[in-house]
């Protein structure tokens, strides 16, 4: 399970003024990458041991009315990468994320981001009493991406019947990432 769900932001956004929101390039020199968001993220880390050694992790995130959009990063213990495939580190990130947000899969895909294997999952979310985009039957869309020894995770949440589809798409289509 390498998901750990943290306070985000909060910004004022909606599918009808979400043309007007003034997006910057947020630029993380320790992450290792840029992308577009429509605020400034909340930043948290965190560290875990795992049964491969200690995972450094980070998140970035951003909630408006009706999008949660999150960058996390994942450090990675090298005895992972020497016993598992890309592919299935990447799965089995997928299903910690699943895990944490009770998830069930509606579709995956295997491609590249910067001619690195990527994993992506498309989820509902089980209600939760806790999370109030869950309790609305929330939908969610995670990128994994491994460069070297870090996974990121791309990850949007949104509100059924309520798909910012364009700010979805420029906060995937706008990240960057460069390798150490």
């Amino acid at each position: 399970m390498l998901v750990c769900v943290a306070g985000l932001g909060t910004a004022s956004l909606s599918a009808a003024t979400e043309e007007q929101t003034d997006w910057r390039e947020y630029v993380s020199e320790a992450g290792r990458f840029s992308v577009e968001l429509p605020d400034q993220p909340r930043q948290s880390h965190w560290t875990r041991n795992t049964w491969g050694g200690e995972v450094e992790s980070a998140e970035f995130g951003v909630e408006t009315d009706d999008v949660r959009l999150r960058i996390e990063t994942h450090d990675m213990p090298r005895l992972a990468r020497w016993v598992m495939s890309p592919l299935d580190l990447l799965k089995r990130a997928s299903r910690g994320l699943l895990d944490d947000d009770g998830g069930e899969v509606v579709g995956t895909r295997k491609f590249e981001v910067q001619n690195h294997p990527a994993w992506e999952v498309s989820y509902w979310i089980a209600d939760s009493p806790e999370d109030d985009f869950a309790a609305t039957g929330a939908i969610g869309l995670a990128r994994f991406v491994l460069v070297a020894d870090r996974v990121y995770l791309l990850s949007t949440v949104h509100r059924s019947g309520r798909a910012p589809e364009a700010a979805i798409t420029r906060f995937l289509d706008s990240f960057q990432f460069w390798p150490n």
